[in-house]
């Protein structure tokens, strides 16, 4: 799979994962539906200066939108970036601090 076909692909997964139609997502970037759906299909790219919005309207981060997941495998570190992402440096710190303080408990329970 090349790079174009996995952004796509990540395109049209998170697309409908949130519930969003391609009509609603080509409104938020400010782009035809016809566009949106050549988009989505491969025929055209996204302008690289689209980018950003894109991955901001699909909850997630520009790197995450070429990332290549494979079927029941993930990579939870990616999974944890993609949910920090769009978030403030401080709100990033609690979320991490808690996932530390979490973890701690979690391997002295197993210690016990």
């Amino acid at each position: 799979m090349n790079i174009k076909e996995i952004l796509c692909e990540n395109i049209v997964k998170r697309r409908k994962k949130i519930g969003l139609s391609q009509a609603a997502l080509a409104e938020r970037l400010q782009i035809t539906p016809e566009a949106m759906t050549r988009i989505e299909k491969g025929h055209i790219s996204p302008k690289i200066s689209r980018l950003e919005s894109i991955a901001r309207n699909l909850h997630c981060s520009v790197p995450a939108l070429f990332r290549h997941y494979s079927e029941g495998k993930t990579d939870n570190a990616s999974i944890i970036l993609d949910a920090l992402s769009g978030l403030s440096e401080d709100a990033q710190t609690s979320i991490i601090n808690l996932v530390l303080e979490a973890s701690r408990a979690m391997q002295r329970q197993s210690k016990d």
